[in-house]
């Protein structure tokens, strides 16, 4: 995530714009919080938290085998190939 390094907001003029540029990637990760503050000579320090939630969503496969066990197998059984 790219913020600018400041953005300027002219006198007169209660707000302005700035891009931040987010890297969209396939890798899924944690949501991603940055503190964006403002200032300015005279006025009191502000800040916001921004943040990203990922888009990717993480591919999970199950497999479920045909493989039984009796009842009768006893408290420990085996399963799977060996």
């Amino acid at each position: 995530m790219d913020f600018p390094a400041s953005v300027i907001i002219p006198a007169n003029v209660a707000s302005n714009t700035a891009t931040v540029t987010i890297t969209d990637d396939n890798m899924p990760e944690l949501k991603s919080d940055r503190v964006i503050y403002a200032s300015s000579s005279g006025n009191t320090t502000s800040q916001v938290t921004a943040s990203i939630i990922d888009n990717d969503i993480p591919q999970v496969s199950l497999e479920l085998l045909a493989d039984t066990v009796s009842e009768s197998a006893g408290k420990i059984c085996h399963l799977g190939n060996y």
